[in-house]
């Protein structure tokens, strides 16, 4: 069990988002990456990250995937780094019903 770090889960999704730049959209590499998350979330994963709202979503979805395989979060931290007031309730009714309140 580990403490959920919500700042470097926004930094990873940030630099999953600047890979298209960096590695080119045809690039083997990025076009595999992007079609797996497609088809393993059933997503448009370059909408996802072009979109703010989306992009926390996948933040979101990181988080409490974590939260119930165990990890731990502080929930100030959910509060005061995630922008959206739905993604805020979301991870904290996932926080309760883990009883980590």
């Amino acid at each position: 069990m580990t403490n959920i770090k919500v700042e470097a889960i926004i930094e990873s999704i940030e630099n999953l988002a600047k890979m298209k730049d960096l590695m080119g959209m045809d690039n083997t590499v990025y076009r595999g990456m992007v079609e797996g998350i497609n088809r393993e979330m059933n997503v448009d994963l370059e909408d996802m990250l072009s979109d703010p709202y989306k992009k926390e979503a996948l933040v979101a979805e990181i988080i409490v995937q974590k939260i119930l395989a165990g990890d731990r979060i502080d929930q100030k931290s959910v509060q005061e780094v995630l922008e959206f007031d739905h993604w805020k309730d979301m991870v904290d009714s996932y926080v309760k019903k883990a009883n980590m309140s």
